[in-house]
Order: structure tokens, then sequence, then C-alpha cells
């Protein structure tokens, strides 16, 4: 979870940024994320690999191209599915509710 923390802390500072999508797409965190689709339930892995495939497609795109939005919504859908396959399948939640805690103006990039 710390890559996609600094990834979005990253936006107001680019090399924190820089930092995340180069970590985010190392050997070292591929291996992590293998492992993981090994042992993740379906769809908290379905979720992951949206998140990860939004992720490669701004790796080589300027960080003004990122849109918080988008990669808030993708974040937020992962920790969701994470939420139901630990136990709370019948949660109200929606991805900006699970981002609300660590965002005070979330609101302003998911709707």
């Amino acid at each position: 979870m710390e890559p996609f923390v600094r990834l979005f802390a990253g936006i107001k500072n680019p090399k924190e940024y820089q930092k995340a999508l180069r970590f985010l797409v190392s050997v070292d965190y591929k291996r992590t994320a293998f492992q993981f689709s090994l042992l993740g339930a379906d769809n908290v892995v379905r979720s992951f690999n949206e998140l990860m495939q939004y992720i490669y497609s701004i790796e080589t795109i300027e960080e003004e191209k990122f849109d918080p939005g988008r990669f808030l919504q993708l974040w937020g859908a992962f920790l969701l599915e994470i939420r139901r396959d630990v136990g709370n399948k019948k949660t109200k939640l929606g991805p900006a509710d699970m981002l609300r805690i660590q965002i005070t103006d979330i609101d302003k990039f998911i709707k």
C-alpha cells in the first residue's frame, strides 16, 4: 500500500511521485504483486490489476497528466474489495468512503 500513498502524496511533490512510480514498476514490487495474485481473492486481484494497469499507462507520461480522480477511484475500489474480502461483504461503502479518512478534499476528485 505504501507506494500508492506515496504516489498520491507525490501530486504536490514531483520527486516523491517519480520515486513511487519507479518503485511500482520495479522487479521487487512485481515479485510481491505476483505473490499477491496467487493468494488474493478474485475480486481483490481484479481490482489490483485495474489499478496497476492504470499505473503502467502513466509510467512514461509526465506527472501533470496523472489523473488524481481516476487514480483515487481505482485505489478506493481496491481497498473496498479488500474490505469485502475480509468479511464485510454487505458493506454499503463506496470507493470514496474508503479514502475519506485519508484525503480531506476527496469529493473534489471522486464524484
